[in-house]
């Protein structure tokens, strides 16, 4: 879980779990390049699993109660988080306090597309002025 190669290893089982969804030849010789993309792509999302995967094995945290129960949510809405969400030709900024979905954005290097409220805030201000 504190593997450097953590991300590499969740994308290699999202795409191996896709090929077989897909129903696609298992001898891909695009496999490990496909495996590149997904970690590179989906930076956010595995570091925000990383933690709370931390949260529950090193706390001890019961996922089951109410208070966890929007890390499903959570994990779903980071999966949009990246340089590929765009409106416009824009990119699409998250606005969220949640400190571990901000922790995985910077941990992905994409804390400029999650926002603190505070943050946002203070951006809107400056644009404004």
């Amino acid at each position: 879980m504190n593997s450097a190669v953590f991300v590499r290893e969740m994308a290699e089982a999202n795409v191996r779990k896709a090929q077989m969804l897909l129903r696609l030849e298992q001898n891909d010789p695009y496999f490990t390049n496909r495996i590149d993309l997904v970690a590179s792509t989906f930076r956010a999302p595995f570091e925000l699993y990383r933690a709370a995967l931390r949260h529950v094995v090193l706390n001890g945290v019961d996922v089951a109660k109410t208070k966890y129960r929007n890390w499903i949510w959570d994990l779903h809405i980071a999966f949009s988080v990246g340089d590929f969400t765009v409106f416009g030709n824009r990119p699409v900024k998250f606005v969220t306090n949640d400190k571990m979905i901000l922790d995985a954005a910077s941990t992905a290097n994409l804390e400029q597309l999650v926002r603190s409220f505070e943050q946002y805030s203070d951006e809107l201000r400056a644009s404004a002025g």
